[in-house]
């Protein structure tokens, strides 16, 4: 995939994410009020630093409560250990008022979906969950760098 393609994934990902915000359907009552902690990153803001450093990078973004999202983010906290030093992890929990922006940027459409993105630009999208075998491969696939079509 090429860096345009990428930009242009990320905008197909962020109109499909307006179209559930303006529908409501990514309204949480219980999680609507949360706030940015002082001081802490905001994983738009983590992910570009990683693009800027041309580091490959996983971006997950889920919620905390349905199920397939839960078994995604146990894998990639399962795999974390063994890749920390090669891939940066970006967290994103798409009911947390700050990630709003970022989320429709990405133009997410369903969750869980996962963002890869090589030291090069290229990227990668997973939608939905897979094994944790799966996203070891997935994740050497992106150290390696994905190649041009």
């Amino acid at each position: 995939m090429k860096t345009w393609q990428v930009s242009v994934l990320l905008g197909v990902i962020l109109v499909a994410v307006g179209v559930f915000v303006a529908k409501g359907m990514l309204a949480d009552p219980l999680t609507s009020q949360i706030e940015a902690t002082p001081g802490s990153v905001v994983p738009q803001a983590k992910f570009e630093a990683a693009l800027k450093e041309r580091r490959p990078t996983l971006v997950l973004f889920h919620s905390l409560t349905c199920v397939p999202c839960k078994l995604m983010e146990e894998r990639v906290n399962q795999v974390r250990p063994d890749y920390q030093d090669r891939v940066a992890f970006v967290d994103v929990n798409v009911y947390d008022p700050q990630n709003q922006s970022f989320i429709r940027s990405a133009r997410v459409r369903a969750i869980p979906t996962t963002l890869l993105v090589d030291a090069q630009g290229k990227g990668q999208t997973i939608l939905g969950a897979i094994s944790e075998d799966e996203l070891r491969q997935w994740l050497e696939q992106l150290i390696a760098g994905f190649k041009s079509e």
